[in-house]
Parts: structure tokens; sequence; C-alpha cells
């Protein structure tokens, strides 16, 4: 879970099998205002739906506030059906239809699905750059845009689990790198793994291991099974020296 609470809290998760019995529960986590912090649920079976609610207390308060329920299903197993959905190129501009844009992650929210896979420019973060802007004026430029993109995602991505696939205006360009922390690439990337956590490998999830200067492990190759399907998701930016849409026929 990946929350990032406007006031300093405290806060846990309960969760259980079914709806509004809670058989498990996490520790404690002390959320910082503004702070995006993610907490594990342990000890999930396969092939199951989970029902949970996040509890936290403001200050010196002697009770914890429940927030509504909500569920999410893990792993299925070979041979079921499933429905996940797809979206791409969000962008959140002035010229767009945002109502649209709710209506439209209303009806994924709708068909119940196991996952969402967002193909990238989706932040849209690179019309503009440290260099353009000033280092901490850029880094404000990136929080604005990933909070505003979360401020959609809560219409369906309480219930549904986000997978994120980077698109050409993430800025995430192996061009943009400099040997430095202060471009766009390292910058918005860390900006990135803060909002949107992703995948990185351990028993369940397969990728990349390789480790980048400044950034860590850039959570954007990685890959999964579920039901019968292998889901793979790649990143063409980071290691090349031009984008796939500018380099002729090597990406196909």
């Amino acid at each position: 879970m990946n929350v990032a609470a406007r006031r300093a809290v405290t806060a846990y998760f309960e969760y259980g099998t079914r709806p509004g019995s809670y058989t498990a529960h996490t520790a404690n986590v002390q959320l910082a205002a503004g702070v995006p912090t993610n907490t594990l649920l342990e000890g999930l079976k396969p092939n199951t739906r989970y029902y949970y609610r996040m509890r936290y207390r403001e200050g010196d308060a002697k009770t914890f506030v429940a927030r509504a329920e909500h569920s999410f299903m893990t792993q299925r197993s070979p041979g079921s059906t499933y429905t996940f959905v797809v979206q791409f190129d969000p962008h959140l501009m002035d010229g767009n239809d945002m109502e649209a844009y709710r209506r439209s992650l209303r009806k994924m929210a709708a068909d119940a699905p196991d996952f969402m896979i967002d193909l990238g420019d989706t932040a849209f973060v690179d019309r503009y750059t440290p260099a353009r802007m000033g280092v901490d004026a850029f880094q404000a430029h990136l929080e604005s845009r990933n909070q505003l993109t979360r401020s959609y995602f809560d219409l369906i991505n309480h219930s549904v689990p986000l997978y994120l696939v980077i698109g050409n205006h993430e800025g995430e360009w192996n061009n943009k790198l400099d040997g430095t922390a202060n471009n766009i690439a390292v910058m918005g990337t860390l900006t990135r793994k803060r909002y949107f956590p992703n995948p990185e490998p351990n028993g369940f999830y397969s990728g990349t291991t390789r480790l980048e200067q400044y950034v860590g492990l850039r959570q954007t190759s990685y890959a999964w099974e579920w039901g019968d399907a292998l889901f793979i998701a790649l990143d063409p930016y980071w290691n090349a020296p031009r984008a796939p849409e500018q380099a002729g026929d090597w990406w196909t």
C-alpha cells in the first residue's frame, strides 16, 4: 500500500478475506505530511479476494479513525478467467476533458478488474527541465504533476493494483543523463518511484536487478504470471541513445 497523507498521522492497515472482518493488521507506520510511504501486507494467500481498510490518528488522539473498506485480488490460479484494464496517454493537460477521463476511470473500475496497466505518458513531466526552471522549481513541478495524476487514479486504484510502463513523456531517457543527480531523467525516476512504486524482483516478480547511479532499481522492466498469462513490462528509453520511435526498426 502506498499512502501520501495530507497531514502527519499514525496509521495501520487491517485486512481479511471477508467484508468487515479483519483477521490481520500491519504495524503502525508514521506518515509525514505529503510524503508517500509504502506498507507491506504480508501472509496473503493466492487466488483470494482480500478486504482492507486504513485506520489513522492524528497527534495525541486516543482512537484510530477508520477509512472506507476496499478490496483486491491476489494471483489467479492457472486456468482462471479474469479481467484487467489498460490505459495510455492520460496526459492531464489543459486541453483535456477531465470529466471524460473520470468517466473512463469509473467505467474501468466498474469492470472489477484484477489490475490496471498504464502504458505511459502518465504524469507528462517533460515540458520543462531543471536547466530551464531551476532544480527546486522543477522538483516542485514533478511533485505537482505526480500528485495530480494520483488524484485521478484514486478513483480506481484503491481496489485495482496499478502497474506503470514508461512512455516518452516521462523524461526518463538515456540522452537526458549528464552524470549528475540534477537532470530530468534522475529526478523524474525518483519522484515516480515515491508516488507510484512498481514491482522489484522478489519471490513473485522477476525483473532487472541492475542498480543505476542515483536511482537504484528503476522498477521499469519486470514480469509476473497471472492465471495462464505472463505479463512483461519493458523500458525502451533508459538504456538506448534514442527513443525507439526515433531509431528506425531496431525495436521491432
